[in-house]
């Protein structure tokens, strides 16, 4: 299978070989485990020997769109100090905020900019990395739904009580979000009258989300996967080995107890990680990384931002989806910008357009003018306002199952 670099791809690459170059033994994309067992992916591990001792180097490359921010740093920061080591470099295209400039020197991360890329590996080097193509094909799920069957149904997720305090569109894109595909097998035990006790193993599939780590969906068969063009895909930031740990973790754990409460327990967070109730043991038998897309939509309110998603193969709203990309809406934005799109402008000239206002003022006359001629004028003023407060209440409680709280 042939794959198309990516930017990030094809700058790690160059990083790594002027390393190389450098007389430094290079790994990319490696995973190191730090002194508190957490296990950290490293774009690029480079070590030199001295003759004296090894000096080890952590580069992350950020191939954005956008300046890379102080969280980024901090969290180099930090995997340094969990691996003990001492020197860090983030090397960013689009350079980087004062925040990330002021917690670089504070925590000693060096940032590489386009003038210290084009001084290590000249100027052609830039220019070449500004055409690499940014799609790439990868494992996933084909679209099967058109932006304009779902738009709409994003842009009414917009909060808002009567027109109030009602959240902005700023964009709707197609993303591709990471998931984790794992094959399990299931085992339970069965008592027969001819054979006695047998043991049955069923075969399932399930997706992970990615960038939260929680179970998303089961396939009973194997889904249906293609090569796809992935152009806007974020990247995993939990990895599959987490969730083998827990999984395995888990059952051994419900296997060991003996307490029935002990075992509820562990078996409900076994149900939270795809494993229906009742299976005596499980085996992971395979992991792949998969894209699924999703048609997003970037709303704010104020300086608040949240991501709602519709999927783009069977047209479902996922509120744990949703959940998880607001959780890691600075990252969303990090990666996709939060400038206002052309559906910004398309939902706000609909809005503009429609005047629900006059339609409520007309329902309300005949409301007033039939309880007029059903109460009388002396419990005129009475009645329409309790009917105004029953219907505010009706409003308001509709519009709370709307947003799912």
């Amino acid at each position: 299978m042939s794959h198309r670099l990516t930017k990030g791809s094809d700058l790690e690459e160059r990083i790594e070989s002027f390393f190389k170059l450098s007389g430094y033994a290079t790994e990319r994309n490696v995973i190191k485990q730090g002194r508190s067992g957490a296990p950290h992916e490293i774009d690029v591990f480079a070590t030199k020997n001295d003759g004296v001792t090894d000096f080890t180097l952590l580069i992350e490359c950020k191939a954005w769109d956008a300046p890379i921010e102080k969280a980024v740093v901090s969290k180099l920061s930090m995997e340094m100090s969990d691996l003990g080591i001492h020197k860090g470099i983030i090397v960013s295209l689009k350079g980087w905020t004062t925040g990330a400039e002021l917690t670089a020197k504070d925590l000693g991360v060096e940032l590489w900019g386009t003038l210290e890329i084009r001084n290590k590996l000249g100027q052609v080097a830039i220019a070449e990395l500004d055409d690499v193509r940014s799609t790439v094909r990868r494992r996933g799920f084909a679209v099967a739904l058109k932006e304009p069957e779902l738009s709409p149904r994003l842009m009414a997720t917009a909060r808002g009580f009567l027109g109030f305090g009602r959240e902005e569109l700023i964009w709707i894109k197609l993303l591709w979000l990471p998931f984790h595909l794992v094959e399990l097998d299931h085992a339970k035990s069965r008592l027969t009258f001819l054979k006695g006790t047998v043991v049955e193993t069923t075969k399932r599939w399930n997706l992970y989300d990615a960038l939260s780590g929680e179970f998303f969906l089961r396939f009973e068969g194997m889904p249906g996967l293609a090569d796809v063009a992935t152009p806007q895909a974020l990247p995993p930031r939990v990895h599959m080995r987490k969730l083998e740990k827990d999984i395995n973790d888990t059952i051994k754990k419900l296997e060991s107890v003996v307490r029935q409460r002990t075992q509820d327990r562990y078996a409900a967070k076994l149900e939270e990680l795809g494993v229906p109730a009742g299976t005596e043991s499980t085996s992971v038998i395979h992991t792949e990384l998969v894209h699924v897309p999703f048609f997003a939509a970037l709303l704010t309110s104020g300086d608040r931002h949240r991501v709602v998603t519709i999927d783009a193969v069977w047209g479902d709203r996922w509120r744990s989806i949703d959940a998880s990309l607001s959780e890691n809406v600075t990252f969303v934005t990090e990666a996709f910008g939060a400038v206002a799109g052309p559906e910004a402008a398309a939902a706000a000239a609909a809005r503009r357009s429609s005047r629900p206002g006059l339609t409520q003022l007309a329902v309300l006359a005949a409301i007033g003018i039939a309880e007029y001629f059903a109460v009388g004028p002396n419990w005129f003023a009475v009645a329409y306002l309790v009917t105004l407060l029953a219907l505010l209440l009706i409003t308001f409680q509709l519009w709370k199952r709307e947003q799912g709280y």
